[in-house]
């Protein structure tokens, strides 16, 4: 059988860059397009790789492992819940792989071979197939969390400081009292971690002594110390600092206070952020 080298390529690289966007959109970790891009083509390469002369080699479960472990560093290299999101991204792997070779089976096309998925130079079947897979997957995983953006209980926040912006998902939360003391207006309050693209000076200390990174960042007049109340704590400061622009399902909000807490917001890391109730 003729094996295409760019076939190979793009068809494992696709799959690859789905599979690590969906393992991040699971976990609700901050997306870098260009890092998954990297991913997804690092992935395309070593299934070319292993139709190389010394391919054999490449195609051992140790070798997979190790390269599925790579591909999630490129991607989420440096995330708190990376351990988490790999075992996602494996889990993934199996059902995607599957259900993409089930279906392209079904259709023709497609064959396996070393573990990796070889087409006929028409693409169609197969980008098709990994599409159905990829929204029946996203929907089983989101379906399994208590909390999800399929019944509008998260919701995707983009915030902007100066030339610098995140994009994190967000819990509706009734309960959170959080606001702003000049005029009202709710305050977002974010993981910490969450934030540093935003304040690359921001430390760990200044969160956990809000009153030490008030002194030494409030020069910058955008932090403020906000205060609230909480189930074993009575009276509580928290840091916190002044977006210029909070974007929500395309309705957006100047000059919002975002509260930074250094304890995470959710149990299973499918969200970062809580926003009150009108923070849609």
């Amino acid at each position: 059988m003729t094996v295409y080298a760019d076939t190979l390529f793009i068809t494992n690289g696709l799959v690859d860059y789905l599979l690590l966007l969906l393992a991040g959109r699971v976990m609700g970790a901050q997306l870098n397009r260009w890092r998954l891009l990297v991913g997804g083509g690092a992935g395309g390469l070593y299934a070319v790789a292993c139709f190389l002369p010394f391919g054999g080699a490449l195609a051992r479960w140790p070798v997979k492992l190790a390269v599925g472990v790579l591909l999630v560093l490129i991607a989420y290299g440096g995330h708190r819940r990376l351990l988490r999101l790999t075992l996602i991204f494996f889990g993934l792997a199996c059902g995607l792989g599957g259900g993409v070779y089930a279906i392209a089976l079904w259709g023709g096309g497609l064959s396996l071979e070393r573990g990796v998925l070889l087409t006929a130079p028409d693409l169609k079947a197969v980008l098709l197939a990994a599409a159905v897979c990829w929204c029946g997957l996203s929907l089983a995983f989101r379906g399994m969390a208590r909390h999800s953006r399929l019944t509008g209980e998260v919701i995707p926040l983009e915030i902007t400081l100066g030339h610098r912006r995140i994009r994190v998902s967000a819990l509706v939360d009734t309960g959170n009292s959080l606001h702003d003391p000049t005029d009202g207006s709710p305050a977002v309050l974010l993981e910490w971690q969450e934030a540093l693209p935003l304040l690359p000076e921001l430390t760990a200390e200044d969160v956990s002594v809000p009153a030490t990174g008030m002194a030494r960042l409030g020069a910058r007049g955008r932090f403020r110390l906000l205060p609230y109340r909480a189930v074993g704590v009575s009276e509580g400061l928290l840091l916190a600092f002044r977006a210029d622009k909070i974007t929500s399902a395309g309705k957006n909000r100047t000059e919002t206070l975002v509260a930074l807490t250094e304890q995470p917001v959710s149990r299973g890391g499918g969200y970062t952020a809580l926003a009150g109730t009108d923070g849609k």
